[in-house]
C-alpha cells in the first residue's frame, strides 16, 4: 500500500520532479512522503494539493499537510498520478477485506474538494463490505473503521448524511448474529465507548424491522 513506484514511473510526464510532501498524522508524528513529486500532477485532480506546495530552502517547491494515515496520503498521490488510488495488489482476488484505507481516502477526497475520489472510495469501500458479509469473520480492522467515521463525521447531521456510515450500520446488523458480534468482548467495548454509534445501531435495526440477512 506504500508503494511510491508510480512517482518514478510517471516521472518523465510530469515535468520537474523534485517537490516534497510531508504529513502530520493524527498521533501529530511528521512523515516524509516523497522528495521526487511533480505538482503540475496534482492540479488536474486535485487542486488545493497542488497549491498546498509553496517555495522552500533552495526554491524546492514543499508541502505539509495533515493526513489520516501515511497510507491514505500515498493513496491521494496514487490517484492524482493514476487516476486510482489502489495499488494492483490490493484487487487480488486472495487480497484481504479492509475497511479503514476508504474511510481515511474519502475523507481526504472530502477535505480536498475531490468528488470523484469521494464516489470511487465509497463504491469501494460498499463492495468491501458486501464481501465481508459472505466471510466467516469481520473484517480485521472493522472496529479501527467504526472508531474513525464516528470521530470524524460525528454530528448528528452528518451521521444521517454520511453514506460511510450508513453502510457500516446496515453491515453490523445484517451481519450481527452471523459474525457473533453481540459476542464479542471489543466490540461491544466500542459500541460502549461510542454513545452515537450504539444510538444508531438500535435505529438501524428498527429501521430494518429487526431483519438480519445472513442467516
Amino acid at each position: 500500500m506504500e508503494d511510491l513506484s508510480f512517482v518514478d514511473q510517471l516521472a518523465e510526464d510530469c515535468g520537474a520532479s523534485n517537490a516534497t510532501l510531508k504529513i502530520v498524522d493524527t498521533e501529530s508524528r511528521v512523515s516524509l512522503i516523497s522528495d521526487r513529486l511533480s505538482p503540475y500532477r496534482l492540479l488536474d485532480k486535485c487542486p488545493l494539493l497542488y497549491h498546498a506546495f509553496e517555495h522552500g530552502s533552495q526554491s524546492r517547491l514543499q508541502a505539509s499537510i495533515e493526513a489520516p494515515s501515511r497510507v491514505a496520503a500515498i493513496a491521494l498521490l496514487r490517484y492524482c498520478y493514476t487516476g486510482n488510488y489502489l495499488p494492483p495488489c490490493a484487487c487480488a482476488e486472495d487480497a484481504p477485506i479492509l475497511l479503514l484505507l476508504h474511510a481515511q481516502v474519502y475523507k481526504m477526497a472530502e477535505d480536498y474538494h475531490v468528488p470523484e475520489l469521494q464516489l470511487l472510495t465509497h463504491g469501494n469501500f460498499s463492495i468491501q463490505v458486501e464481501c465481508a458479509c459472505s466471510l466467516p469473520l469481520p473484517p480485521q480492522d472493522l472496529l479501527e473503521t467504526i472508531r474513525y467515521v464516528y470521530a470524524n463525521f460525528s454530528s448528528t447531521q452528518a451521521r444521517q448524511q454520511q453514506g460511510l456510515i450508513h453502510t457500516l450500520l446496515n453491515y453490523c446488523i445484517s451481519v450481527f448474529l452471523y459474525h457473533q458480534l453481540g459476542e464479542s468482548i471489543e466490540f461491544l467495548r466500542v459500541a460502549g465507548q461510542i454513545p452515537e454509534f450504539r444510538q444508531d445501531l438500535c435505529r438501524t435495526n428498527m429501521e430494518r424491522n429487526f431483519q438480519d440477512d445472513c442467516k
